[in-house]
């Protein structure tokens, strides 16, 4: 490939004195310093230690938010659980009263009592099956 095959357009602006490279030892203004590492570095931590600061500052913000709603979350459950036990009472002293005329208030008392300890000794029963699957899942020896 002779340089007659070669565009006359790129030949010029090779040619152009702002192409020149200068071999002097002293750096450029383009150049790089010889401090540009350090400093690199040191904004670079500063970048982190900036970004640290605001991300704990993020998640504190939402640990408080979170608590905030944690706590009133438990205090409309317990008022939630206090008026549903008041409900119930309610209705255990209504079915004793209810069924005062027809079979005297011994034995009504002593039914409802009944009724609800079965209903009581069911739901232990169910808890103690699902006790032992839970147990059972931690006393298996891994393989």
């Amino acid at each position: 490939m002779g340089s007659a095959e070669i565009d006359p357009v790129v030949r010029r602006r090779a040619a152009s004195p702002d192409d020149a490279v200068s071999l002097s030892a002293e750096p450029t203004s383009t150049g790089p310093s010889e401090g540009s590492l350090a400093s690199d570095i040191e904004a670079l931590f500063d970048d982190g230690k900036t970004y640290l600061e605001a991300e704990l500052a993020y998640q504190k913000s939402r640990a408080v938010f979170a608590g905030n709603r944690v706590k009133w979350s438990l205090v409309y459950g317990a008022a939630a659980f206090g008026f549903l036990h008041l409900a119930l009472i309610a209705l255990v002293v209504g079915a004793v009263m209810a069924l005062t005329p027809l079979i005297g208030p011994w034995l009504a008392m002593l039914a409802v009592t009944i009724l609800l300890l079965a209903g009581a000794a069911l739901f232990i029963t169910r808890l103690r099956g699902k006790l032992r699957e839970v147990r059972s899942v931690f006393d298996e020896t891994m393989p």
